[in-house]
């Protein structure tokens, strides 16, 4: 029987849309990955804090590499995360550079929450349930308080970063301050 024409294309369209169910199904690792991608092209970083590039790619590695294994709503916090530092850096107008680095340790110590509640989890899947003590229901606990509370701390570190500043004072204050120890 001849091959028909078609088929070739058949499989093309195949491939694509296995391509585009996948991507849907992972949507949050996309959008972490793009949120991160463009935390590193930010223009803060092109003025004078290239070394914090070397911290937000090994923070993405962790951060990325804990998501993979993640449930959905995990990863999904994470790119809020990584698109709300982005929107932060954008209202921020009194100190980005320290702005960014506390999106690059915040992202990071998320990554590192994750592996460590991931580790916990392979851990007493693999014990046998008789080295099991009974503390192992108030672990989960906070585990899982650790895993969903940390982002809204993360958002609270934004929110203050951008709306609630020192005041400016004069740099003639500040050393009659120092000079003082703060006494009139």
């Amino acid at each position: 029987m001849p091959h028909p024409w078609y088929l070739p294309l058949i499989w093309t369209l195949n491939g694509f849309l296995a391509v585009v169910y996948t991507a849907a199904e992972h949507w949050y690792l996309l959008a972490l990955a793009g949120g991160v991608a463009a935390l590193y092209l930010h223009p803060v970083v092109q003025k004078g804090a290239e070394e914090h590039r070397r911290w937000l790619l090994g923070s993405a590695v962790v951060l990325l590499g804990a998501v993979v294994f993640s449930p959905a709503a995990i990863g999904a916090l994470a790119a809020g995360m990584a698109w709300a530092g982005l929107a932060a850096l954008r209202l921020e107008r009194f100190n980005p550079r320290l702005l960014y680095w506390r999106i690059v340790q915040g992202l990071g110590l998320y990554g590192l929450i994750v592996l460590g509640v991931l580790a916990y989890h392979a851990l007493v899947a693999s014990a046998p349930p008789e080295m099991l003590g009974g503390g192992q229901a108030y672990l989960e606990i906070i585990a899982s308080i650790a895993l969903y509370a940390y982002p809204l701390g993360f958002l609270a570190m934004l929110a203050q970063a951008v709306f609630a500043h020192p005041p400016v004072s004069r740099p003639e204050d500040l050393i009659t301050t120092i000079r003082t120890r703060g006494k009139d």
